[in-house]
């Protein structure tokens, strides 16, 4: 399983994606329109993680059916917290967030977006992104469609 991303002098295999929940996946702890079905074919591709200090206390029951792994964190130091429980090698390893929090996470690995949502985006987040894309839906798309990538990450 693994999605490969055909960016010249630059091609990429990706096996592991990790998620921010809050905000990113979901909103007022529940998942955004459409994420559900996108996630279900992304895990067909790559293992997912979901790393979240889970404000709402809803994500374990709300990704419950899904093919994810959910990482809860405390809710002390969850930016450090997030970059600790990635166990998958940088280089072949996506991480999607928005957050504070996802700052560590986003600049570990091999490509680092940031989805703008209604809960916003933090600026430094946004410094650590090597892309950065309208919606979570998009994001996703742009892994189940890497072709898409090229132009955005071409060197």
């Amino acid at each position: 399983m693994s999605i490969e991303i055909p960016i010249p002098n630059w091609a990429k295999t990706i096996k592991t994606v990790y998620f921010g929940f809050d905000g990113t996946l979901a909103e007022d702890g529940k998942l955004i329109g459409g994420v559900e079905n996108k996630l279900r074919e992304l895990a067909s591709l790559v293992d997912i993680y979901v790393l979240t200090a889970d404000t709402f206390g809803t994500a374990k029951d709300v990704l419950s059916s899904l093919p994810v792994n959910v990482v809860t964190l405390d809710h002390c130091n969850t930016q450090r917290q997030k970059s600790e429980s990635m166990s998958t090698p940088s280089s072949s390893s996506v991480a999607i967030g928005r957050g504070l929090n996802d700052v560590l996470m986003l600049e570990k690995v091999t490509l680092g977006i940031v989805v703008q949502t209604a809960e916003g985006v933090h600026p430094k987040a946004l410094m650590r992104a090597d892309l950065i894309s309208s919606s979570i839906n998009e994001a996703i798309d742009l892994l189940l469609n890497p072709k898409r990538l090229v132009s955005g990450c071409r060197i």
